[in-house]
């Protein structure tokens, strides 16, 4: 368990990090914190099949939290080199390579959605890779001279048959944790937290070994629970479904906080660990190992009480979440279901009312500037 006491208001943190479901690696998170030149945040995504999702926005609920907290600037990088060197587009029933300016145009979508999440765009940096690499050249060099092919490949998977860029763009990321390459933005000696989910965590091996072989600075990587796709608990939403419909049915979208999209997805798609008739149910409870909708629950809702409360009913049967009036109800799947959309619909509805907003603030967020 991590030790989270050091931090101001440890309590409100989100709980996708806070209930021991997160981890740190690198650089203690205690020193990045409390260091004296300051510090920042960085968010750094592979841009998304279709849009922004629940796993993005849980991320982004962290690195704002830390904002709003401690008053740091957050860096929001889009990887949009990974996803020309990767990506294909369907076309008249077959793929082709996705363009460059398409890849481009993504990034710009993604990071416009991302604003919506409650930014301070006084104290926020958008960039995609190939509007910026020119600041992270020079740093770039100096990560990929000390990273071997043969880290890349056992690390992230990257073979012969990949394209060369496939080698080179994990020294993207890690330059973006190197306050040399955000100069003029962020004091020179401030520190790096680097704010992601475990899914993600094999690509900052290279800052980390890059920091241990030359004595850079370390970033701080904080990696929250990943949010699981609606067909299975434990599952990647990206990976979960290789078929874009699939993907669109098995994920909750920010586009999908309006009307009942969430209710209705949850509902239809999402796995349930649910009895099928009541008497059963108040006999065995819920497999809650099975139950999605359960696992939304545990990994967003803050409050303690609540989650335990529904543990302890509708995965054993009997009493489950404490309403209004302190009595104790019995729960169902559809009872769970309706809590949750309620859950995930008060975290991403504010967000979605942001959309006209957000290309304002695009505007902003995307001029370099001193953001201290």
């Amino acid at each position: 368990m991590m030790d989270l006491s050091f931090l101001r208001n440890a309590e409100s943190l989100p709980p996708q990090v806070r209930r021991a479901k997160g981890s740190v690696a690198g650089r203690s998170l205690k020193e990045v914190v409390e260091c004296p030149e300051g510090f920042y945040v960085l968010v750094s995504m592979k841009l998304p099949r279709v849009s922004v999702h629940l796993g993005h926005v849980s991320i982004m609920q962290v690195a704002v939290w830390f904002q709003q907290t401690y008053g740091c600037p957050i860096v929001i990088h889009m990887r949009d080199d990974l996803d020309f060197l990767t990506a294909t587009v369907k076309q008249k029933g077959s793929e082709r390579p996705i363009q460059f300016t398409e890849s481009r145009t993504k990034a710009k979508n993604m990071a416009t959605e991302l604003l919506q999440c409650g930014v301070d765009a006084e104290k926020t940096f958008v960039c995609n890779t190939t509007s910026c690499v020119g600041r992270l050249f020079h740093t770039m060099l100096h990560i990929e001279k000390y990273t071997q092919c043969l880290h890349i490949e056992s690390e992230l998977g990257v073979t012969t048959s990949n394209n060369i860029g496939m080698y080179a763009h994990p020294a993207t990321v890690a330059a973006m944790t190197q306050p040399a390459s955000l100069a003029g933005l962020v004091p020179s000696k401030a520190a790096c937290l680097a704010v992601t989910d475990t899914t993600d965590e094999p690509v900052w091996h290279t800052a980390l070994r890059y920091s241990e072989a030359t004595g850079a600075p370390a970033p701080c990587v904080l990696m929250a629970a990943p949010v699981p796709s609606l067909r299975q608990v434990g599952s990647v939403i990206e990976e979960d479904a290789p078929e874009l419909m699939g993907m669109q049915n098995s994920t909750l979208f920010l586009a999908d906080a309006v009307g009942k999209k969430i209710s209705n997805k949850l509902n239809k798609f999402a796995v349930s660990g649910g009895r099928e008739t009541v008497e059963e149910q108040k006999e065995r409870g819920a497999d809650l190992t099975l139950d999605v909708p359960f696992a939304l629950y545990d990994l967003l809702e803050s409050d303690d009480f609540k989650v335990e409360s529904i543990r302890a009913g509708y995965g054993t049967g009997g009493s489950g979440m404490v309403n209004e009036t302190g009595a104790t109800e019995f729960m169902m799947t559809g009872n769970v279901k309706k809590t949750v959309a309620e859950l995930v619909l008060g975290i991403m509805g504010p967000m979605a009312s942001r959309t006209k907003e957000a290309k304002d603030l695009y505007k902003v967020c995307s001029e370099p500037r001193q953001l201290y």
